[in-house]
């Protein structure tokens, strides 16, 4: 429901609802729903997000989750469904799973943005951007939507 991205130069021109990029290269998140098919006045807060670091990757994703993934409505009903059903359920087991658990959640995010190869620009340009050696897979948006319509996801 989320993806991870890059800013391009449209990216950093580009405010909505006080969000834009502060530099081409910053890592973002957004939804995959609203941010290709919604002008940017009809989607719902917090439809893409730029971590001001590595660390705050989990706040980020956490805040879309809350805020936004409740009020999208490019999500398609059934997609919605599901994901009320699995949250609810996942509320009912985490105590349990997180007692158990070898990282918290900001940890295990923390952990992941730092495998794909996601570090902190600090200085000028603040936020998280790709070292040279990162792992991460660049997809094109076409590609991507061709995939969603083939899914069935209008």
């Amino acid at each position: 429901m989320l993806e991870v991205f890059i800013a391009t130069e449209k990216d950093t021109t580009i405010k909505s609802r006080q969000r834009k990029a502060s530099f081409v290269g910053q890592v973002g998140i957004r939804c995959v729903y609203c941010v290709p098919q919604l002008d940017a006045k009809e989607r719902a807060d917090r439809a893409y997000m730029y971590p001001t670091s590595v660390s705050k990757f989990y706040q980020s994703v956490n805040d879309m989750i809350h805020y936004h993934m409740v009020s999208c409505c490019a999500i398609p009903p059934k997609l919605r469904n599901t994901y009320n059903s699995l949250s609810a359920a996942r509320r009912v087991c985490d105590t349990r799973l997180r007692a158990n658990a070898p990282l918290n959640p900001k940890e295990f995010w923390e952990k992941c943005c730092l495998d794909w190869g996601m570090v902190d620009s600090v200085g000028e340009k603040v936020g998280v951007k790709l070292s040279e050696n990162h792992t991460m897979v660049p997809r094109s948006r076409k590609e991507f939507l061709t995939e969603l319509q083939s899914a069935g996801h209008h």
